[in-house]
């Protein structure tokens, strides 16, 4: 059987739409751009040119993968992050636009890209924040680390893609267990999510994220309390720690951050207004 674009793109917004998938027909379009490599353009203007058998079966098994409420990202292994395409796989939290105020957080501190600078990414999944980071401060040097031997694997695949071997590296263990080194910049995007907020997710991220770097306890606050001494220990004096938090955890957090020696300099919110970074340091 063979079906033109338009004809492809008519079925694949029904079964979207079944699915209760929202933006069924902007989905559906964006399916068939990625699983053909077509442009929006030649989607629009040659609709209806048939699509090969093989073509068909591609951007249906695609279809029904997203009916299932795997994300697009998934599906594709692919998801922007600071405009560079970062692999992704099941294994490892995808990126999220939120993350990105770490990132200026950063760079708001630092604002001079030349320095050479010691960066440790406390669970670097997919190697989003390290990485974009490197990219930018191109004399720096950093260490990520997980205690995932699976995401470390996804952020292997990040390193190697933007061929970052001379300048980073990745080590398994637990909130920097075992490093000794002291570092300018200490950067993490802890799992920050109750478990009382569990039915709150959506089925994109509840069925497709590993629970591992999504769930901080009963109160979502256990990562912080177990990273916090270990990111004093490994923080240089005049360094900063960057730390993304949930909504309305600020409070919390600051206060585990003071507990384990730490001052707070700044919170920066997100696009949303909402606070999504703190940058903290050591205590006099």
């Amino acid at each position: 059987m063979s079906l033109t674009i338009f004809k492809a793109l008519t079925e694949a917004k029904k079964k979207l739409e079944y699915a209760e998938i929202k933006n069924s027909h902007h989905e559906a379009r964006l399916l068939l751009k990625y699983a053909l490599n077509l442009s929006l353009e030649e989607i629009i203007t040659a609709s209806d040119r048939e699509l090969a058998p093989y073509q068909l079966e591609k951007y249906e098994s695609w279809v029904l993968r997203r009916t299932l409420h795997e994300p697009l990202s998934k599906i594709r292994e692919e998801k922007e992050f600071w405009s560079l395409p970062f692999i992704v796989k099941a294994d490892a939290l995808d990126p999220r636009p939120d993350s990105e105020t770490l990132i200026e957080a950063v760079f708001k501190t630092y604002p001079v890209r030349e320095k050479r600078l010691n960066i440790l990414d406390l669970g670097v999944g997919t190697g989003c924040l390290i990485i974009t980071l490197l990219k930018e401060y191109l004399y720096s040097y950093g260490i990520g680390i997980d205690k995932s031997i699976l995401a470390l694997e996804v952020a292997r695949l990040n390193l190697e893609k933007f061929k970052l071997h001379e300048r980073l590296k990745l080590i398994n263990t637990f909130w920097g267990e075992g490093i000794v080194e002291e570092f300018d910049i200490i950067v993490s995007n802890p799992p920050y999510i109750a478990e009382t907020d569990r039915q709150m997710l959506s089925q994109e991220v509840i069925k497709y994220d590993p629970h591992i770097a999504l769930f901080g306890g009963s109160d979502g606050l256990d990562a912080y309390r177990s990273l916090a001494p270990h990111a004093f220990r490994l923080l240089k004096s005049l360094g900063h720690l960057f730390l993304e938090i949930g909504k309305n955890q600020e409070s919390s957090v600051q206060e585990i951050l003071l507990e384990n020696g730490f001052t707070l300099k700044e919170w920066i919110p997100d696009l949303a207004g909402i606070l999504r970074c703190g940058i903290f340091q050591k205590a006099n």
